[in-house]
């Protein structure tokens, strides 16, 4: 999780690498178990960056 929350605190000007982030902290929030946490992180990126390759995966892995 830590790594994923590196991108947006360090790299936030770097809007190519927040929908891998976006999507593998809803991804390691999952696996923690926190689902609410989980779906937010996948609606943010369905919001966010509609277009991209992961917010299609997200939706497929979050049901969205």
């Amino acid at each position: 999780m830590e790594c994923y929350l590196h991108i947006p605190a360090f790299f936030g000007s770097h809007e190519d690498l927040m929908p891998a982030a976006l999507v593998g902290a809803a991804r390691a929030y999952k696996g923690y178990g926190d689902t609410d946490r989980a779906e937010r992180a996948a609606l943010e990126l369905l919001d966010r960056y509609p277009a991209t390759l992961e917010a299609t995966q997200a939706k497929k892995e979050f049901n969205l």
